[in-house]
């Protein structure tokens, strides 16, 4: 089973109609999700299935076990989860960050601004 993902939704980088390119990224290549931990979702490394965003809630769980969750974001980490943004950075996203915040971060051009030190 794979443990990365990445988010497709109305207003993430990854769409019905497609990938946004770059310059679209309006919200901040910084500020916005690229690809996002998974864990327990059941989907095999070989099956080409992501995350629809809209279909779960904006929070991280912490997987003490691994059944599938109703997190869009979910890890087997004590620390939080790791995700990837867009500009190529790596940051761990703490299991209590506000769900508000979170949920910016899976927009790419909806124009919320996240204050530094918000995730």
């Amino acid at each position: 089973m794979t443990s990365y993902v990445v988010p497709v939704g109305e207003n993430s980088i990854f769409r019905d109609s497609g990938a946004l390119n770059f310059q679209q990224i309006t919200d901040g290549m910084s500020q916005t999700i690229l690809i996002m931990e998974a864990c327990g979702a059941d989907i095999a490394w070989t099956e080409p299935r992501d995350r629809l965003v809209d279909d779960y809630q904006s929070k991280i769980s912490l997987q003490r076990n691994r059944d599938n969750n109703d997190c869009v974001i979910s890890s087997f980490h004590q620390r939080g989860s790791t995700v990837s943004m867009a500009d190529g950075s790596i940051p761990t996203l703490s299991h209590d960050i506000d769900p508000m915040v979170l949920k910016h971060l899976l927009t790419a051009d909806s124009g919320e601004q996240i204050r530094d030190g918000e995730f």
